[in-house]
C-alpha cells in the first residue's frame, strides 16, 4: 500500500515537473510527453507491452497523412482554386455570410469524417484565401473553421472521446447521428449567426 502511494506520488511530481517546464516553454510539449512515457516505461510504471496495446497507429497514421494533405493543399495553390471556386458559386448572392456559412459546412463535414485537426489543417488555407480575395477581415472566417472543426457530434471516430465512449457506453453509429445532428444545427445557427453579427457580414 505504502509502495503504490509512493508510485502514484512520483508520477504526479513527474507530470507537474515536465509540465511546468512545458508551461515556461524549457521543453516543447513532444519533448514532454517523450521524457515522461521514457520515465514512466524505465521505472516500470508503464510496461513497454501496455504501450503497444493502447497505441492506435490506424488513428495515428489517418491523422499525419491528412495534415499533409492540409499542407499541400496550401503549398500547391489548390487553396486558392477552391477559395475562388467557392466565391464563384456564392458571388451571385453577394452575401460574405454565405460564404462563411459555407466553409464552416465543409470543415463539419471534414471532421466528422477525418478529426477535427486534420480538417482545420485542410480548410484554413482556403478560408484565409477566400476572405483575401473578397478584401474581407480573414478573423472571422478563421472563427468559422475553428467553430467548425470542434463540432464533431455526428460520428463516433471524429473525435477521440467519441471513440473513447463508443464501446464501453453500448452506443450505436446512429446514437451520434440522432442527437449529433441537433448538436451540430444549434453550432451552425449560433456561430455562423453569431460571427456575421458580430463582425458586420449581413
Amino acid at each position: 500500500m505504502i509502495y503504490h502511494l509512493l508510485d502514484e506520488y512520483l508520477l504526479l511530481f513527474i507530470f507537474g515537473y515536465l509540465s511546468i517546464k512545458d508551461i515556461y516553454n524549457f521543453i516543447s510539449l513532444n519533448k514532454e510527453m517523450y521524457k515522461s512515457n521514457k520515465i514512466e516505461t524505465t521505472m516500470k510504471f508503464l510496461l513497454d507491452k501496455e504501450v503497444k496495446e493502447n497505441l492506435d497507429l490506424q488513428l495515428l497514421l489517418m491523422l499525419v497523412l491528412s495534415l499533409a494533405l492540409g499542407k499541400a493543399i496550401e503549398l500547391s495553390g489548390t487553396a486558392n482554386v477552391l477559395a475562388n471556386m467557392m466565391i464563384s458559386v456564392t458571388q451571385s448572392l453577394h452575401s460574405p455570410v454565405i460564404i462563411l456559412l459555407g466553409l464552416f459546412l465543409i470543415t463539419l463535414i471534414l471532421t466528422n469524417v477525418i478529426t477535427h485537426a486534420a480538417a482545420a489543417a485542410v480548410i484554413f488555407p482556403i478560408a484565409v484565401a477566400a476572405a483575401v480575395q473578397l478584401g474581407l477581415d480573414t478573423k472571422p472566417f478563421i472563427l468559422a473553421v475553428a467553430y467548425a472543426a470542434s463540432c464533431g457530434f455526428m460520428t463516433p471516430f471524429s473525435y477521440q472521446t467519441n471513440l473513447m465512449v463508443y464501446g464501453p457506453g453500448g452506443y450505436k453509429f446512429s446514437d451520434y447521428l440522432h442527437i449529433g445532428f441537433w448538436m451540430t444545427l444549434i453550432s451552425v445557427v449560433v456561430c455562423v449567426g453569431g460571427l456575421g453579427l458580430v463582425y458586420g457580414l449581413f
